[in-house]
């Protein structure tokens, strides 16, 4: 089997995650999850509808993205912390998947205990595209529409599309 076949039996649940083939290591992870989450760090709920993000045209934008550890403000840091990148992005439900190629063994560890989940960093440079709203708690409420950039995605201790559950944004079995 070549890599990209791995990588669809991988996406259709045929193959484990991870999976080396040569010198290549793929790896199963959520792009982004759907509904309704909660970010606690900045005490805001948000919403992004699945007609805007679970599609093919999403899941396709992100073929290619740097899986990186942790979000990074810098293309200095993106440059420092990128583990891999996005071979074979794919639509599971309500939710975008893809099978990631990991550069070195040692990150495989790393996504085994302590970052076990994702983060996609996406930007709305549209303003019609999102809609923030302040409630009386302190908190917000945001409406994601159609983002302008996916960035990247960040592998992460816990991300928000786990909503509040155990970590499960990546398959590691």
């Amino acid at each position: 089997m070549t890599e990209m076949e791995v990588a669809i039996a991988m996406a259709r649940g045929l193959v484990s995650s991870p999976a080396k083939i040569g010198s290549v290591t793929l790896v199963k992870m959520r792009v982004t999850g759907t509904g309704m989450a909660y970010r606690a760090g900045l005490k805001e709920y948000v919403w992004r509808d699945p007609s805007e993000f679970a599609t093919d045209e999403f899941a396709q934008r992100c073929n290619g993205l740097p899986v990186v550890v942790d979000h990074t403000k810098s293309e200095e840091e993106l440059s420092e912390r990128v583990i891999g990148s996005i071979v074979y992005p794919y639509v599971d439900g309500e939710e975008v998947w893809a099978i990631a190629r990991v550069f070195l063994e040692d990150d495989l560890e790393l996504m085994d205990t302590t970052h076990t989940s994702t983060s996609p960093a996406v930007s709305f440079l549209d303003p019609d595209e999102i809609d923030v709203t302040k409630l009386e708690s302190g908190e917000t409420i945001r409406i994601e529409g159609k983002p302008t950039i996916i960035d990247h995605l960040a592998i992460v201790p816990l991300g928000v599309w786990d909503k509040g559950q155990d970590p499960h944004g990546i398959e590691m079995q």
